[in-house]
């Protein structure tokens, strides 16, 4: 198999693992309340406490991912 990637090793840091315990905590939780078709496209965001539209949540509210550096040339 050899080694794991890098993307690999940052999803097995202990704070993914705690945000990927708490994520999997909340959608039981959730369905079990509202039912299984209630969290359909949604992904829980960890920032407003809630369950978002995958769109919303992996777009950062409109600024994307990481911040862009302007090139002056």
């Amino acid at each position: 198999m050899g080694t794991p990637s890098i993307d690999r090793k940052h999803a097995d840091t202990p704070r993914r693992k705690r945000m990927k315990a708490e994520n999997q905590r909340r959608r039981r939780a959730h369905i079990k309340k509202n039912g299984k078709n209630s969290l359909k496209g949604k992904d829980y965001d960890h920032t407003r406490k809630a369950f978002t539209s995958v769109k919303v949540n992996r777009g950062n509210g409109g600024k994307g991912t990481k911040p862009r550096k302007s090139k002056t040339a």
